[in-house]
């Protein structure tokens, strides 16, 4: 922004901070698709987890806004698809690549938002599954999120003196069963209301767990699942459960390109009219 200004002239730079949120929305979208089609959807599914996570859910309405969840959003889902497709790689040097690349993004999730540091590392689940390239895999995930997690540690101990400093004098202060309550079927912040296809996603990620042969799939799963569960106690349990300002369940938005996928993967098997009555409930 400072060197456009000085070229261009003050207020230049305006476009930026409307660009970035925006392209952090098509990012995340993006990786939720990429994630249903190594889950094994077809690309009518992945253009289905695209328009859900991008149209049918919150995370449309952060493309305007200057909060940070559509960056978070598109950091988690960038993990959770880079190692998915670092498990699926055969090549060692690509795959090594895409691990590097699926560590460097937990990391970055954690930069932006050091709460996810309890929530990012469950996405590079895929890494673990079995194989000849899975110790390459993990070293060079591990390798991935050093320079970011560093970054974020230096920022932390130089700003405010220690890890997670810059919560003072806020804590998990709100009754756990009450913002449960409020950001899964509350009228005013339930994921249900803002992103009905959240049951399908469910139904979805339980039948990848079930599923056999497809280590990997199972463990983008479970990466997702844990995750989702993660943010969504820690968020009923934060003092601002509600996020304050924001559009829907503004704590819950990181999440939509991990259930996306598997909601997109049980919509693509529906007829047309259930599949499009889905799609069109969530947008609406």
């Amino acid at each position: 922004a400072p060197s456009v200004e000085r070229r261009f002239g003050p207020g230049t730079s305006q476009p930026l901070f409307l660009l970035a949120p925006f392209l952090a929305v098509l990012l995340a979208a993006g990786a939720a698709g990429r994630v249903a089609r190594l889950a094994g959807a077809t690309p009518q599914g992945l253009v289905l987890a695209v328009l859900l996570a991008g149209l049918g859910s919150p995370l449309g309405a952060y493309a305007t806004s200057d909060f940070s969840e559509a960056l978070q959003a598109a950091a988690l889902g960038g993990a959770l698809a880079l190692a998915l497709a670092s498990a699926r790689e055969e090549a060692p040097r690509a795959s090594a690549r895409l691990a590097a690349a699926a560590g460097a993004a937990a990391g970055f999730a954690v930069l932006v938002k050091s709460g996810l540091a309890a929530a990012a590392p469950l996405l590079l689940l895929p890494l673990l599954a079995t194989g000849p390239l899975r110790g390459r895999r993990l070293i060079s995930g591990a390798l991935g999120a050093a320079a970011p997690l560093a970054t974020w540690l230096a920022f932390e101990v130089v700003r405010f003196g220690t890890p997670f400093g810059g919560y003072g004098g806020e804590g998990f202060t709100h009754p756990v069963a009450d913002g449960l309550w409020r950001l899964l079927v509350g009228p005013n912040r339930g994921l249900l209301l803002f992103f009905p296809a959240a049951v399908l996603a469910a139904a979805g990620l339980f039948r990848a767990l079930a599923a056999r042969g497809d280590a990997p799939v199972r463990l983008a799963a479970a990466g997702s699942l844990a995750a989702t569960a993660v943010l969504l106690v820690t968020s009923a349990a934060w003092w601002a459960w509600h996020g304050v300002g924001g559009w829907g369940p503004r704590l819950l938005v990181p999440t939509i390109p991990l259930l996306a996928p598997w909601a997109a993967l049980v919509a693509g098997r529906l007829a047309d009219g259930p599949r499009r009555l889905v799609l069109g409930l969530s947008v609406a």
